[in-house]
């Protein structure tokens, strides 16, 4: 009756159209740019660049500097993150790493170590 929904909280946040995935069985190395939703659930090392959403589900494993407009964190993330709008890290995410976001959303059970900083509008 007041069971836990652990897990299921972001599912229908990482279930958006995806024009770029980078697939469980995938390792990519190097620069990604992305003016459209990027879902990553294998291994990435290197720089994402997206004026979209950036989500990385459950089995993905990035090694990266991300700056994104919006992402959504399932996996996990060693690497500096600039999220222009909203950063939502779920409670099966762990993220290393300082973060600077317009709004941040930490899951019971997920696992941030790093500094955060919030953008505030400008007047």
């Amino acid at each position: 009756m007041f069971g836990s929904k652990r897990g299921s909280e972001g599912a229908s946040a990482l279930k958006l159209d995806v024009e770029t995935v980078i697939g469980p069985n995938a390792k990519f190395k190097g620069s990604l740019t992305s003016n459209a939703p990027l879902r990553i659930d294998g291994e990435f090392e290197g720089d994402i660049t997206s004026s979209a959403e950036v989500m990385v589900g459950e089995n993905g494993r990035v090694k990266a500097k991300i700056s994104a407009r919006t992402a959504v964190i399932a996996g996990a993330i060693i690497g500096n993150m600039e999220v222009t709008e909203k950063l939502e890290v779920l409670s099966t995410a762990k993220l290393v790493g300082d973060v600077q976001a317009g709004s941040l959303v930490i899951a019971e059970g997920a696992v941030f170590k790093g500094n955060c900083g919030m953008r505030q509008e400008t007047e």
